[in-house]
Order: structure tokens, then C-alpha cells, then sequence
């Protein structure tokens, strides 16, 4: 009997979700452990010594509400879910330059951006890799704890900033209360996904491969969101004849 994807999907359980994730994190991991090889040629950058954070606060929850509503993750769950994660987020204030996590460690909970920039860096002795900022409102970042593995990079502040954090200790808690444990796992791993498919991009750069083989790892990836009349298809066959 054939399964559609749909019902595939909707049987995942947790479990089952956090073994798929964990399976892109080792993959993502041996990527980056590949580009940092390059580092001392590509990107050098002085290593910083960073503090703490302290914590500012809190809004109210109507506030807190309405802007998990907007963000970019957290808005496509139902109201009664949005309202159950507000009240477990905690403000919490960065001045620049300041470090958010550690690579290698537990980041102990996910964090929601509600200004301001963070860079998520992989540190090589006095060399780092930035694989991306993030300076988009309600975006979440430091979800390896919601998989119980350590984050393969560090968060570090490259302005004044401002974040939610949610303990995985209280988030958990409402993964065995209704179905909104399968939801966020699954947006996670689309997540994750993403992030690998970058880095591996990433990776072609920094081995100066042919654009040949960049472009076409590019168009592959983003296929599904390309129309099939789109002259970008007709990027690869062109460079072949210089």
C-alpha cells in the first residue's frame, strides 16, 4: 500500500523526528569540520574574549502574544500553543560583542531574537567562520538543545540585542500535551535542512570548486521554488561554453 508524504509525515512521532535530526546535525557537523580546515587561508578574524549576559524585564504576555504571531517560525502554530510558549519566555539583554552560547556546549533552551544581530560563528584557534547573522525579528536560533546534543557553533552579539529564551526544561513540557511537540520538531528539522544545505554551499566556495558545480548545487537545491519556464535553469548550460 502506498503512503502519501502527508501521512508519513502526520505518523512521525518525537522520537522518531529527533533521530532525523540528529542525523542532519552529524552531517552538518562533518561539513563544518571540512571548512574549518580551510580557515587559515580563507577567513581570519582575532579571537575575543566574551561575557555574559544579564537579564532585563520581562513584557507582558499580551505583548509577548502578538509578537510570536509574527515571527517566522512560531507564527503558523495555533493561538492556544502561541499563548502556552509566551509564558515561558524570559527577556534577556546583550550588549555588543558578547557571547549568547558556546560552540560545543548545551545551549540549555532556544532563543527568539527581538533585535538586533547575531552572528553564529564557528571559532578555529584565532580564526572564524560566520555561517550566517541573523537580524530578523522572531527568528530562532540555538534549537540543538530541543535534541539533547551540543551546538556545533557559538552565538555572539555583534550589536545591542535583545532575545526571548525558553528552557528546553519548560518547552518539554509541553511536547507531551498536545500535539505541538510533532509540529515544532518538524519546523526544526526544515530548519536544519536549510542550514545544511548552506553549509555545504558554503563548503564549495571555500574549496574554490569551478562555479559550474556551484551554480549547479544552487539551482538543485532551490528547484521547487524556481518556475520551470525560468531562464535560471539555463545558468549551468551557458557557462559550459565560455
Amino acid at each position: 500500500m502506498k503512503i502519501s508524504k502527508d501521512s508519513f509525515l502526520n505518523e512521525l512521532s518525537i522520537s522518531i523526528l529527533k533521530h532525523i535530526g540528529l542525523q542532519i546535525n552529524s552531517y552538518l557537523e562533518i561539513l563544518i569540520h571540512k571548512q574549518s580546515k580551510l580557515l587559515s587561508r580563507k577567513i581570519r578574524q582575532g579571537a575575543v574574549d566574551l561575557e555574559t549576559y544579564f537579564i532585563s524585564n520581562e513584557s507582558t504576555l499580551a505583548e509577548r502574544v502578538q509578537f510570536l504571531k509574527k515571527s517566522p517560525f512560531f507564527g503558523e502554530f495555533l493561538e492556544s500553543e502561541i499563548k502556552n510558549i509566551a509564558q515561558l519566555m524570559v527577556r534577556r539583554e546583550y550588549e555588543p560583542n558578547e557571547l549568547i552560547y558556546d560552540q560545543n556546549e548545551h545551549t540549555k533552551g532556544v532563543f527568539i531574537l527581538i533585535q538586533g544581530e547575531v552572528s553564529i560563528r564557528r571559532l578555529e584557534g584565532n580564526s572564524y567562520l560566520e555561517f550566517r547573522s541573523i537580524s530578523t525579528p522572531g527568528y530562532i536560533f540555538g534549537w540543538s538543545s530541543a535534541f539533547e546534543t551540543t551546538d556545533i557553533c557559538r552565538a555572539y552579539t555583534l550589536q545591542k540585542t535583545s532575545v526571548y529564551f525558553i528552557a528546553h526544561t519548560d518547552l518539554s513540557k509541553l511536547f507531551d500535551e498536545s500535539d505541538f511537540g510533532v509540529s515544532f520538531y518538524k519546523m526544526i528539522i526544515w530548519l536544519w535542512g536549510n542550514r545544511l544545505q548552506l553549509t555545504h554551499s558554503r563548503y564549495l566556495q571555500l574549496k574554490e570548486e569551478h562555479n559550474l558545480v556551484s551554480v549547479d548545487h544552487l539551482i538543485e537545491i532551490n528547484r521547487p521554488r524556481i518556475p520551470v519556464p525560468s531562464p535560471m535553469h539555463q545558468v549551468p548550460h551557458l557557462l559550459k561554453d565560455h
